[in-house]
């Protein structure tokens, strides 16, 4: 019996500390289970500000960026930032000039993090010389190109800039890196042909086709002439001589035409000195749109009057946009003919709503996507603008002069056209300064 109760307890004490073996085991199994891994690509996290004018200071927080700056890039509105310092969690950046509203990117070598979207915010707008200097005739890059009064320009599709240059009666190709070359013209005269016999007497407003070709006002010559993307250079309409007739090709006659606006397949031209609107076809046909005697009358066709006006625009809508500017005053011609006064009343400098504006010889006009009009206000040697509800302000000159810089202390001398790019940088001939200058929102 004893020796039962003593197989018993040895078999319990066995079983206990199996059990107690057991259960150690399990803990060290517990023990070694691998750690949770920890992710080493970079991320972002609050960026901040998220809105702000040009050189902003901005903090991108995140992680795994690492240290090395040169494997940080940043992009506000695909325009690349200055990075000014990195640490493994934080990115300080500078937003860049002109980078206007868009996503911020961050590239860490070759892993790219989108971020939010950056408000930019407009500081102003800067006036500089984009080509030319001194009085003159020469080919060349940025200022060492010379222009004897531009008059008008238009861009094709490449970003190249053609303008009139009027007293060298050429027609003068710069391209977006400033480098100036005659595209055609040279000799003073009146002759077709290709771009280095062809002649001009006093080429002035300029506009460009579907197809690249060329539109010109040979405003002496009282001619459209037509050139080519290869530079052949043809008479459209208008036979040299001055004159009123609607017709085709030769028949046609103009006087003084100063400038040319395209627009859904048709050539818009100012008639100066027949104080009229001249719709012209590709093929050379001329019609009388508005206007025809000299007077300053709103309304149909040739029942309204302008007073040699000078530049024309044309919107998507089929509206043309005259710098009327012997009446200082803006109009509007609706595709039927219907002419009605916008801006604009006596003579004189004042920004305003619509006929409470004042302008002194207004001679060329441009409008943009939103709406907004570009105005020449030649004897007030300033750039002026018109939002679609009519506000008249005044976005760059503050007198005569050659004068660069902000906007409230550029000057200008006589300008005489004005163009806008794809990027909504404005283009002015400054006439008299013989010189492109470009007017930049920063």
């Amino acid at each position: 019996m004893k020796n039962s109760i003593i197989k018993i307890s040895s078999l319990l004490l066995m079983v206990i500390v199996m059990y107690s073996c057991s259960k150690d085991s399990d803990s060290e199994i517990e023990a070694i289970e691998p750690p949770i891994e920890v992710s080493t690509d970079p991320s972002l996290g609050v960026i901040s500000p998220l809105t702000g004018p040009q050189k902003t200071e901005v903090t991108i927080n995140g992680s795994n960026f690492g240290t090395d700056i040169s494997k940080v890039t940043v992009f506000f509105n695909e325009k690349e930032a200055i990075v000014e310092s990195v640490t493994d969690t934080k990115i300080v950046t500078e937003v860049p000039t002109r980078a206007f509203t868009g996503t911020i990117k961050v590239f860490i070598d070759d892993t790219e993090l989108i971020g939010p979207e950056f408000t930019y915010v407009i500081s102003g707008r800067r006036v500089s010389t984009f080509a030319g200097g001194l009085e003159g005739m020469n080919d060349g890059v940025g200022l060492s190109a010379k222009f004897r009064r531009p008059k008008h320009g238009v861009f094709d599709d490449e970003g190249n800039l053609y303008v009139t240059d009027s007293e060298n009666y050429r027609i003068r190709k710069i391209t977006p890196h400033k480098v100036v070359s005659t595209f055609s013209g040279g000799t003073r005269g009146f002759e077709d042909g290709d771009a280095t016999t062809a002649k001009y007497e006093y080429p002035t407003g300029i506009t460009i086709d579907n197809d690249g070709n060329l539109y010109v006002t040979d405003a002496s010559k009282h001619a459209i002439r037509k050139i080519t993307p290869e530079g052949i250079v043809t008479t459209l309409a208008g036979n040299g001589s001055e004159g009123d007739a609607d017709g085709t090709g030769e028949d046609a006659q103009f006087y003084w035409p100063q400038d040319i606006a395209f627009r859904n397949g048709l050539l818009y031209v100012a008639d100066m000195n027949n104080n009229s609107i001249r719709k012209v076809t590709l093929n050379g046909e001329v019609t009388t749109l508005a206007g025809g005697n000299q007077g300053d009358s709103d309304g149909q066709g040739i029942n309204a009057q302008f007073k040699v006006p000078h530049g024309i625009a044309t919107d998507a809508q089929g509206n043309i946009y005259v710098a009327d500017t012997g009446n200082d005053k803006i109009k509007k011609v609706t595709p039927q003919g219907l002419v009605t006064t916008i801006a604009g009343t006596i003579a004189g400098y004042e920004d305003g709503v619509s006929t409470q504006a004042r302008f002194n010889n207004p001679t060329d006009i441009i409008i943009d996507d939103m709406g907004t009009l570009f105005i020449v206000d030649r004897y007030n040697y300033k750039i002026r603008s018109m939002s679609s509800d009519g506000t008249v302000t005044t976005i760059a000159g503050l007198g005569i002069g050659d004068v660069d810089g902000l906007t409230t202390q550029a000057k200008f001398r006589y300008p005489n056209g004005i163009v806008q790019d794809t990027e909504g940088i404005i283009y002015v001939m400054d006439s008299e300064n013989h010189k492109i200058k470009t007017i930049k929102e920063e």
